[in-house]
């Protein structure tokens, strides 16, 4: 069930309409019936691997709690995350393991036969395996009891907005928000309906506007020249960062609307001064859950190694986003990139660093380190994505009457542009202190339009320009 279709438009109506009728202590039984729902629509035995995965950390926090030495909760531990990395292992890693076995041993020689592995990736199992690894781990570390109610943990685990892209959310922020007795509120939900316009926004008028011509680019690289093929990383750079940014944004928003706060998972990252800066404005949560969980661990261990600890991070981040070497690649470019930067900052005084930074060159410059990683990140293929890397540096530019007509016409070409624009003015405004919800609460900025008539703006903006083709969002495949 995808957010933009109208399936999930009618389920989201009941379901609001259902939550807000009911005593505040019976609406975990509805979002968890809900969210079972939702996750079944695409494949019901999906629903059997969640309830695996919650069932293992349901009963490790609590052995983890109640054990009375360190070995038994380090045993409990290890059964959660043998399990959790175990069956996401499986599912998304053990086809590309055994394909680069046999490749392997082809090379050498070899006529073994590896039995293939390609089992359909489970939608979301990379958020979800993330977030219930965070859960026992934290319990571990004594930061947070165990929840001892089953449902209201299997509603942690599988709750409907945020189930299959994130954020990843921490157990001591959502859980207790299960709880709460939540009224409504006027202000709360027109805030929430206008994130979640928002995002539809960014998804239908931009990102899948730009798809259109960025997947015939990568899906032949070898018919367009290099100015084609430059056009198309500027686009996808916007396209995968609309569509991400789309999802999270109207899972916020419509966990809003019930009342319910989870974090913002994009913090403006196009005007960030470096790469690593970049990051960690990117996939909010994600990164979080890489610096809290093994990149301080690791410090901690042996703080001289922190270049190649960010290294790791980066590397490992590839890893999560897909079983290819386009993703391993991408993964470890950035880790290179970063820590060259932070080498080279830390070669240099602050004071000759100080004279040659230019805010606006800095901006620029990690922009394209970063359209550098889509190149990896978006191709089928390594070859693929060399071909339009040569492209690009082979200097052929030579069809550049076809840049105007890009997407079929001029005036789709010209839409996109304008949108792009659209977007980088509202995120500019917002880097300076306007954002959405200051808007919807009036605590300044009066002066600008009343929140129902940007909300009914962007409702017609999306009706009127959006590319309604149904199509999936980029982060559903990892």
């Amino acid at each position: 069930m995808l957010f933009h279709s109208v399936e999930f438009i009618v389920f989201f109506i009941l379901v609001f309409c259902i939550y807000y009728l009911l005593p505040y202590k019976y609406r975990w039984v509805l979002l968890l019936v809900a969210s079972y729902f939702f996750y079944m629509w695409w494949n019901p035995s999906y629903a059997f691997l969640i309830l695996l995965s919650t069932s293992i950390d349901y009963v490790a926090a609590i052995k983890i709690e109640q054990s009375r030495n360190k070995s038994q909760k380090k045993f409990w531990l290890s059964t959660s995350l043998l399990v959790n990395l175990g069956l996401l292992a499986s599912f998304k890693y053990l086809g590309f393991i055994t394909e680069n076995l046999q490749a392997v041993l082809s090379f050498v020689g070899s006529s073994t036969e590896i039995p293939r592995y390609n089992w359909l990736l489970p939608v979301g199992i990379s958020f979800y395996t993330f977030q219930t690894l965070s859960y026992t781990i934290d319990v571990y570390r004594a930061r947070i009891k165990p929840e001892k109610n089953f449902g209201v943990f299997a509603l942690y685990v599988s709750f409907f907005p945020q189930l299959v892209a994130g954020p990843i959310e921490r157990a001591s922020q959502l859980i207790p928000q299960f709880r709460k007795n939540v009224s409504w509120n006027t202000d709360q939900t027109l805030y929430g309906l206008l994130l979640t316009l928002w995002g539809f926004f960014k998804k239908l008028v931009i990102a899948d506007r730009l798809a259109v011509y960025v997947d015939q680019v990568y899906a032949n690289p070898e018919y367009f020249d290099g100015g084609q093929s430059l056009v198309a990383v500027y686009l996808f750079g916007f396209q995968v960062y609309c569509d991400f940014s789309a999802y999270s944004d109207i899972a916020v928003g419509v966990a809003a609307m019930l009342g319910i706060h989870l974090m913002q998972n994009f913090q403006r990252p196009f005007f960030a001064e470096s790469l690593l800066d970049f990051f960690a404005k990117w996939h909010v949560s994600f990164m979080l859950w890489l610096r809290d969980y093994i990149f301080m661990p690791l410090n901690k261990k042996n703080p001289k190694r922190i270049y190649v600890n960010l290294f790791l991070i980066f590397l490992i981040s590839g890893i999560w986003h897909g079983a290819s070497w386009t993703f391993i690649i991408w993964g470890a470019l950035n880790g290179v990139l970063i820590v060259g930067g932070r080498y080279l900052k830390k070669m240099f005084s602050s004071k000759v660093l100080h004279k040659l930074s230019n805010k606006v060159l800095d901006i620029i410059i990690t922009f394209h380190l970063y359209l550098l990683g889509t190149i990896f990140f978006r191709a089928e293929s390594l070859k693929d994505a060399f071909i339009i890397l040569k492209n690009i540096f082979s200097g052929s530019f030579n069809n550049w009457k076809s840049y105007f007509t890009i997407l079929d016409s001029p005036y789709e070409m010209g839409l996109a542009i304008i949108s792009i624009i659209v977007l980088i003015l509202v995120e500019y405004f917002q880097n300076r202190g306007v954002s959405f919800r200051k808007m919807i609460f009036k605590e300044k900025f009066t002066w600008l339009p009343m929140p129902s008539l940007t909300v009914y703006l962007i409702l017609f903006t999306i009706l009127l320009f959006g590319w309604f083709g149904g199509k999936e969002f980029i982060y559903f495949q990892f």
